[in-house]
């Protein structure tokens, strides 16, 4: 099974694009959780520093304003630990409450600014503390965020602007003993300094990708379940295709055999039709020459019953037999070369043409139709010669049977060729009257024709598939042409086939 499934195309391209999801997620999941971590740590810092604040808040409002008007014996001072009658400044209480979160949450905290009360004025400030304070000075959300190493452990320092929100803060910081700024310094919205939360990340960090290897392993198990599942359908599927397709292969093959059998049939059927044309075609060309052989045989036949044995006189006979016979030969070998089997090749156009009507004009003329040729020179078309003649005889002879058929004025059918971008075009037009309408559509389908009951209906339908073997196209319609300013109608059919 596995032999099996490894060799199908379908399953590997399904592993593959398994691998390429499970890569992708891989990558993607860590990166947007720990981006959840982190905003999860900004607002929980944010919240931590709003809660400190609240609680300042409310020792500046209701502890130390009471201490003021009800316990004047006692004191607010930094060193207040284990002190009798001192308390916390609200600053210190900010300091003491930091260090005790710290303590007690893994968690660190931060109070500090650019403007030290007296006993703390020898502070010195970390780099990163300088960079926090800048930046809050300029930030207008008063939020720094930075992410940095401590110890070696990864961590998020988020720092929030601590502003002047008490008139009790601005008056005590501007009027203090201990302060180090000139006096009326602070005003009410001011920023004066921040409180930085500093969280450690690598335990979110590392149940991040804990997390992500559960879901991967989760999701890799599913995969597999399905692969395997839709694997097993697919091959399935994929050898019941594979038997339907051989078994329409061979329906195919069969079918073109038979169609290549009946073409053949078809081809076979229409050369005889022509061939038909060829004999009455030779009997009209050896007619003459026949007859100049006769008159040149009774001639010395007179000149033995006359015993008038005259040298140059017979000599001048058989000359002229001779050359009667070579006629009959050339022509016989005209007619030979029609019906032999060629390979592809070039050809030039106009020639073609004209061979045609070097082998049938004679019939042609006996019956008085016209063939009126405008040609441009030196147009080649790559295709089977004779095949090509094939169409061209069929095509005339259905415009000669036009013509005998409706008694046409105009005896005429004009041939015209020329050269249209990537294309040679021959137009073969008559003056008979036009195809009927109800016929036009399927005129080159096998077995329709215009002509009654002595028409087969197969030369159209071999025609077009001549044409159309040699990348050509054929079509028909009526057209009206002008004689003598009289318009007359008739069929005109095009070929399309491409320049060489």
């Amino acid at each position: 099974m596995l032999k099996i499934l490894l060799q199908s195309k379908i399953v590997v391209s399904v592993v593959l694009i398994s691998l390429i999801i499970l890569s992708t997620l891989f990558i993607y999941i860590p990166k947007v959780t720990e981006h959840n971590t982190i905003e999860t740590v900004v607002r929980n810092s944010q919240n931590t520093v709003a809660q400190i604040k609240l609680t300042r808040a409310y020792y500046v409002n209701s502890v130390v304003g009471d201490v003021k008007k009800y316990a004047t014996n006692l004191r607010f001072d930094y060193d207040h630990q284990g002190v009798n009658g001192k308390l916390p400044f609200p600053t210190t209480t900010i300091h003491d409450l930091s260090k005790i979160f710290s303590d007690n949450t893994g968690v660190k905290f931060q109070f500090y600014s650019n403007y030290p009360f007296e006993p703390k004025k020898d502070r010195v400030l970390t780099a990163s503390q300088k960079e926090a304070l800048k930046y809050i000075q300029k930030d207008k959300d008063g939020l720094w965020i930075k992410r940095d190493t401590i110890d070696g452990k990864d961590v998020l320092r988020v720092a929030v602007a601590d502003y002047m929100t008490e008139q009790a803060c601005v008056d005590c910081h501007n009027n203090h003993k201990d302060k180090t700024w000139m006096q009326g310094h602070w005003k009410l919205g001011d920023k004066r300094g921040v409180l930085e939360v500093i969280t450690f990340l690598d335990k979110d960090l590392a149940a991040n990708n804990e997390m992500r290897n559960k879901i991967l392993i989760f999701i890799a198990g599913a995969l597999l379940v399905l692969i395997v599942y839709y694997s097993i359908m697919l091959i399935k599927r994929e050898n019941e295709l594979l038997s339907a397709n051989d078994f329409l292969d061979a329906k195919v093959k069969d079918e073109v055999s038979k169609n290549m059998q009946k073409e053949k049939q078809l081809i076979d059927q229409n050369r005889m039709a022509v061939m038909g044309e060829m004999m009455r075609a030779i009997i009209h060309q050896w007619k003459q020459p026949l007859n100049g052989i006769s008159i040149s045989n009774s001639t010395i036949d007179l000149h033995i019953d006359m015993d008038d044995f005259d040298k140059d006189l017979l000599k001048k006979q058989t000359q002229s037999i001779e050359n009667q016979i070579k006629y009959m030969g050339t022509t016989l070998e005209d007619f030979r070369d029609f019906f032999k089997v060629q390979e592809k090749s070039k050809f030039k156009l106009d020639d073609c043409v004209a061979e045609v009507l070097k082998l049938i004009g004679k019939v042609y003329e006996i019956q008085n139709i016209i063939v009126e040729t405008d040609f441009t020179n030196n147009i080649f078309i790559d295709g089977y010669k004779n095949e090509f003649n094939q169409v061209l005889i069929n095509i005339f002879n259905n415009a000669r049977d036009a013509i005998e058929d409706n008694k046409s004025e105009i005896r005429t059918i004009f041939v015209k060729t020329f050269a249209q971008k990537d294309s040679v075009i021959i137009t073969i037009t008559d003056c008979a009257g036009g195809i009927p309408l109800d016929v036009m559509d399927k005129i080159f389908e096998p077995y329709v024709t215009t002509k009654g009951h002595y028409g087969t209906g197969i030369g159209l339908d071999m025609s077009k598939t001549i044409i159309e073997k040699i990348g050509g196209k054929i079509s028909v319609k009526n057209v009206t042409t002008k004689i003598d300013n009289i318009s007359y109608k008739g069929a005109q059919f095009i070929i399309t086939l491409p320049l060489q």
